[in-house]
């Protein structure tokens, strides 16, 4: 299944617009779609108890570069609940790149935002001094307009390696 005929292109899930320009501009970059084993690629689960059944749809999408990206790939989750896009790219370790991830995560009383870059080589390999000023000088700004993660609840930190690079947002949703 395209993840462009489920519900995360659709503008009822809250993330779709970032999904959408993820995958719009892959796309421009000539990037192939890479075919995702159909266990993994959309599934329909319910959740709760037999009273309070609540539906849960996953789909991840994926592509690859002959030359840049290894692969990326984003997993989309919808839930009456929480909504999620996972985000990752592996880029051609030829490049000395690391790994760009991001996750857009909404929570029934907040928002969260989590921008990471992991190495792809060891550490003392991977970044020169231009790129990791360039990936220091977009973490301030990311925190000098987005308030730092406040402290987690386990049910919600048991999902992160660390918490270096979280931003939360927390905003009262209307009811």
């Amino acid at each position: 299944m395209l993840i462009q005929d489920t519900i995360f292109y659709r503008p009822d899930w809250r993330w779709h617009n970032f999904l959408k320009y993820l995958t719009n501009n892959l796309s421009k970059y000539n990037c192939l779609e890479k075919t995702i084993p159909s266990e993994y690629s959309y599934k329909d689960s319910t959740y709760g108890s037999k009273k309070s059944k609540k539906n849960v749809n996953l789909s991840t999408w994926g592509v690859t570069h002959k030359k840049r990206i290894q692969f990326a790939r984003a997993v989309c989750i919808n839930s009456p609940n929480y909504s999620v896009l996972n985000f990752l790219i592996i880029p051609n370790t030829i490049y000395n790149v690391p790994f760009f991830g991001v996750d857009f995560v909404s929570l029934p009383n907040s928002y969260l935002l989590v921008l990471d870059f992991q190495p792809s080589l060891k550490i003392q390999n991977q970044y020169n001094n231009e790129l990791l000023e360039k990936l220091i000088k977009l973490k301030n700004h990311c925190h000098s307009s987005l308030p730092l993660a406040e402290k987690m609840s386990a049910d919600v930190a048991r999902f992160f390696f660390s918490r270096s690079n979280m931003v939360k947002i927390t905003k009262r949703r209307k009811k």
